[in-house]
């Protein structure tokens, strides 16, 4: 084979030269054949000849069946070829055929991420990491998990995207949670939640208290969990959101209930019928919410042996979902027939009054 740098990458053709720009810009040592084309604009029926001029010129081997890595010489001075198309192409050329890609490419994003960060392209960097983390089956190898965090948090801070380092906190913490990994999902949330409270996102505050609320409550760590829906029932309280303010009611009873403390959890449920929007002043998607919370609030209530407040519960929410959600409507016409059978079975001294000792009123 022939020395690397014998045949000058001036005297390639443009195909091949456009090949290693792409490797050198986006920070690649191996490409597939599947991959070129987006490397270096070429179409697909140019890809064999082209690799194969690289190969015969040593600038590349074969690593198997359509794949070749750049050889060890070239590799050292494939970054200082600055000649071909602008990089700002090429990486959305290439970030663009990732996303699109069904597999998820772990290295070849983190090395496409950083790229991009590299360039003063934040934006395109951002959008890779976040369709990756989105992409992310629950069982995939987590080795690359914590540098795809790292190069997509460091291109929002580097590129000023307070926005879009909260987007990938918070996708990245649900990554974690589906795969099990709790400490870090309730880390990443936590940071989301911090910088939200420093911007003002006020809305996207409340998402991420409630997906840490439903973390720690899923692994019985009811203590913080309240914490956290305390926190959004402050939040909802001070944005004036009726239908907020219920279902963090609702989530701080539903917790309660778990935990054992049956009569505070009482308590939260009367407060939360107290606050629900009344009926009729609601649109979607407020109105399934608001049927959701009501479901919620009957079951609560049933599990506290006090089906007179259940019932009230479930006729609202089977008023709210007939002639939108059928299955669901016949789901709560169940509930409700059970509720006001074991209404009709109470003795008459003891109806109403069930450990939690309150009425719904939601």
């Amino acid at each position: 084979m022939a020395e690397p740098w014998a045949q000058s990458y001036e005297s390639l053709g443009a195909g091949a030269r456009a090949v290693l720009r792409g490797l050198a810009v986006l920070g690649l040592r191996t490409v597939s054949a599947g991959d070129v084309p987006a490397v270096a604009g070429i179409p697909p029926t140019r890809v064999d000849t082209t690799m194969a001029g690289l190969v015969a010129g040593g600038w590349v081997r074969p690593d198997g069946p359509g794949a070749w890595t750049v050889s060890e010489v070239a590799g050292r001075r494939l970054d200082r070829l600055a000649h071909g198309e602008p990089a700002t192409e090429i990486l959305a050329r290439f970030a663009n055929h990732l996303t699109r890609a069904r597999e998820c490419r772990g290295v070849d994003v983190v090395a496409t991420v950083r790229a991009a960060a590299r360039h003063g392209l934040a934006g395109v960097a951002i959008r890779l990491a976040a369709v990756t983390w989105r992409a992310v089956p629950p069982g995939a190898d987590r080795t690359w998990w914590r540098s795809l965090a790292e190069a997509g948090e460091d291109a929002a801070i580097e590129g000023g995207v307070p926005d879009g380092l909260v987007e990938l906190l918070h996708l990245s913490g649900t990554t974690y949670a589906r795969a099990g990994d709790i400490h870090a999902a309730d880390r990443q949330w936590r940071r989301a939640f911090a910088l939200t409270e420093r911007v003002g996102d006020r809305e996207r505050s409340a998402e991420l208290l409630r997906a840490v609320g439903d973390l720690r409550r899923s692994t019985g760590s009811f203590g913080r969990a309240l914490t956290a829906f305390h926190e959004l029932v402050g939040l909802r309280e001070e944005q004036g959101d009726r239908l907020g303010l219920a279902e963090a009611l609702t989530e701080v009873a539903v917790t309660m209930l778990q935990a054992g403390r049956r009569a505070d959890a009482g308590h939260f449920l009367q407060r939360a019928g107290e606050v629900s929007p009344p009926a009729g002043t609601l649109e979607e998607p407020a109105l399934s919410r608001h049927a959701t919370t009501l479901v919620t609030l009957g079951r609560c209530w049933d599990q506290l042996d006090e089906p007179v407040s259940a019932m009230p519960c479930y006729s609202k929410a089977l008023a709210e979902l007939i002639d939108v959600d059928d299955g669901a409507a016949e789901e709560v016409r169940e509930l409700l027939a059970a509720a006001s059978a074991r209404r009709r079975d109470e003795p008459v001294a003891t109806r109403g009054r069930g450990s939690a000792g309150h009425r719904a009123t939601g």
